[in-house]
């Protein structure tokens, strides 16, 4: 992960936008971008993320913490995800759904599977 001192966004036309002033990170852990930054830095000490997992894990966290700030006016309902490394990198987006290995509508089905669950059972005692 990255720590982020200050972002900017540079759009690009035809182009996915890029984020500006991120710094690699020596450190181990992760840091989010953003308003509200609390809510998404404490989803991911939730799930307990941490340097080591495997990507598709480290992805999923990121692609959750996002959905459960969505609400958020500072945020809003659309994804765009860059998943990279040393050797390849990946753009998922509304307009671009799928890209190599990775795609949103996977995202999508393991965040039903895995996210946040109803609590509306506990009305209704055993």
């Amino acid at each position: 992960m990255y720590v982020v001192w200050s972002a900017g966004k540079k759009e690009n036309e035809g182009a996915p936008s890029t984020l500006l002033f991120v710094e690699n990170c020596q450190q181990p852990g992760f840091k989010t971008i953003g308003n509200p930054i609390d809510i998404a830095d404490s989803w991911l000490n939730r799930r307990g993320h941490a340097l080591g997992m495997r990507p598709r894990r480290a992805a999923y966290h990121a692609y959750e913490a996002k959905r459960m700030v969505e609400n958020s006016i500072y945020v809003g309902k659309k994804t765009e995800i860059v998943i990279a490394n040393k050797d390849a990198h990946w753009y998922l987006s509304e307009k671009h759904p799928v890209d190599g290995p990775w795609s949103l509508a996977e995202f999508a089905s393991q965040f039903e599977r895995y996210g946040p669950q109803s609590t509306e059972p506990l009305d209704h005692p055993s």
